[in-house]
């Protein structure tokens, strides 16, 4: 699948081009606006990273707020 006509979010720069995904993964960012049949036009979106926040607030009935030497 490849995402065409996208501001590709890069960790140093916003670059027009595409990005192609292949079992999962990215496989290739490209300044080129290719097409295919496979492809979707964004358009000129803004296509970024996703983000995942692994934070937590406890569990098993326990607060992460109330952690002590003793807890553990």
């Amino acid at each position: 699948m490849t995402f065409t006509n996208a501001q590709l979010i890069l960790p140093d720069a916003i670059q027009r081009g595409s990005l192609t995904v292949r079992n999962g993964r990215i496989s290739r960012i490209s300044p080129v606006l290719k097409s295919s049949w496979d492809t979707i036009d964004l358009h000129g979106a803004f296509l970024a990273p996703g983000f995942i926040d692994l934070h937590i607030h406890g569990g098993l009935g326990r607060d992460t707020m109330e952690a002590s030497a003793e807890l553990t």
